[in-house]
């Protein structure tokens, strides 16, 4: 067997062999860090790789449009946005709801009232935070929805480029207080101009795939 045939396939064995590490660790860390890592890796893409990604996701995504109709529906009415108030005591339902949302919230045509909406409430729900963790300790299980809340924020585009450096900031001082993500994947929160499962307690749960 010739040299270049060794090579090739020693370093075809090292590439799957990486892929699956890589599959590995993905899907060991949380939703905050799997939409930072995933938004900061289509930072570094060519425009022709990302209208080939945008293209495949929205094959994929066409899978569970009749599912999510009726909550993509809610999530663009800034009137039923604005009946969620005080996510912070009101319980996980709310905040899978605020979460599922933004997630299904259009950045086009422009969204500046949802946005608005949604930044108001971040915005609150982070000074709430920093009171209430001063006087009683903080479950866990909050901490990782605001962490989520946080990153889906710091990157959709409904919101303008100083709302996302806000939730940046928050999110810094999140951190500061509450620690790293369990997973310690350090978010990258770069700023410019998986498998089948139930979406977080909302009762939606897609096909199989």
């Amino acid at each position: 067997m010739a040299v270049y045939d060794v090579d090739y396939s020693q370093n075809r064995l090292a590439m799957v062999k990486y892929k699956q590490e890589v599959y590995d660790w993905f899907l060991d860390l949380d939703s905050a860090s799997r939409i930072d890592f995933i938004c900061s890796i289509f930072q570094q893409c060519s425009p022709w790789e990302l209208r080939l990604f945008g293209t495949c996701l929205e094959q994929l995504a066409r899978k569970d449009y009749h599912v999510l109709k009726d909550f993509e529906a809610k999530a663009n009415d800034h009137k039923e946005l604005e009946e969620m108030t005080n996510i912070l005591h009101q319980g996980q339902n709310i905040r899978s709801r605020l979460i599922v949302c933004m997630c299904l919230m259009r950045s086009r045509p422009p969204n500046a009232l949802c946005a608005k909406v949604l930044y108001d409430l971040l915005s609150e729900m982070d000074q709430h935070l920093r009171i209430l963790s001063a006087s009683v300790p903080i479950d866990e299980k909050l901490v990782a929805d605001v962490r989520l809340l946080l990153s889906i924020a710091i990157h959709h585009p409904a919101f303008t480029f100083s709302q996302r450096q806000d939730f940046i900031n928050q999110m810094e001082a999140f951190t500061h207080m509450f620690g790293a993500p369990p997973s310690d994947n350090t978010p990258s929160y770069v700023m410019k101009d998986a498998q089948c499962q139930t979406y977080p307690s909302c009762g939606v749960s897609r096909p199989s795939c």
